[in-house]
């Protein structure tokens, strides 16, 4: 409970969470539980179902804007695509340089954005499953986090280094590189209205930024 911060429901489960999304409606759960995804009822924590989402351990889940897709990341070098309604995986892409470690959809659902550990950031169109970009912003340093500013028009990433890049997400340019110093990787994430982003580093650095900078 966010006000009195007790908790409200628990249960245990074998091995490890690495991640864990709620549906848009927030009405479902889902766990990266090793190489299977466990999807619990929020309003009784009890579990609906199991997914067997991937070929290795999952490391980062992503639900599209429409509940509609999940997306499985981790080991191999691949990244499952399921639809929620039919329980079935509808999609695998592949061509990976190495893991992918953190996943976003765009906000209309149309794209999916995915940060690998070979350093590049790829952009994926979801109706076709094809490639629309792969790109290298970070000097091949370990891309750790990926997210789409509100109106879809920015992706931020986050990298090994501590530093942040933000890019146009029609194009692929790079429009601003933020921080970084060596230590421990950096998180980001945009602020509801869009207008700041925040950057938080292993070495015990939060920072805000206004989003688009050159604006009052």
């Amino acid at each position: 409970d966010a006000e009195t911060h007790e908790v409200l429901r628990q249960e245990l489960v074998d091995g490890e969470v690495q991640d864990a999304r709620f549906s848009p409606d927030g009405k479902r759960l889902y766990a990266a539980l090793d190489d299977e995804v466990g999807v619990w009822d929020t309003a009784n924590l009890k579990r609906q179902a199991t997914l067997p989402a991937h070929s290795g351990e999952i490391y980062s889940l992503a639900v599209s804007p429409d509940g509609r897709w999940l997306a499985c990341a981790g080991v191999p070098r691949t990244v499952s695509i399921w639809d929620l309604e039919a329980s079935k995986q509808v999609r695998l892409l592949e061509g990976f340089g190495n893991s992918v470690g953190h996943l976003d959809f765009s906000p209309d659902g149309r794209h999916l954005a995915c940060a690998s550990e070979d350093g590049t950031l790829t952009v994926w169109d979801m109706t076709t499953g094809k490639r629309l970009h792969s790109l290298r912003g970070h000097g091949g340093v370990e891309v750790w986090s990926v997210t789409y500013s509100p109106d879809g028009r920015t992706i931020a990433t986050g990298d090994e280094s501590g530093g942040a890049v933000l890019w146009d997400a029609g194009s692929g340019d790079v429009l601003a590189r933020l921080g970084g110093r060596a230590a421990h990787g950096c998180h980001s994430e945009f602020s509801p209205n869009g207008r700041y982003l925040l950057t938080a580093a292993g070495y015990g650095k939060v920072q805000l930024w206004k989003w688009p900078m050159q604006d009052d």
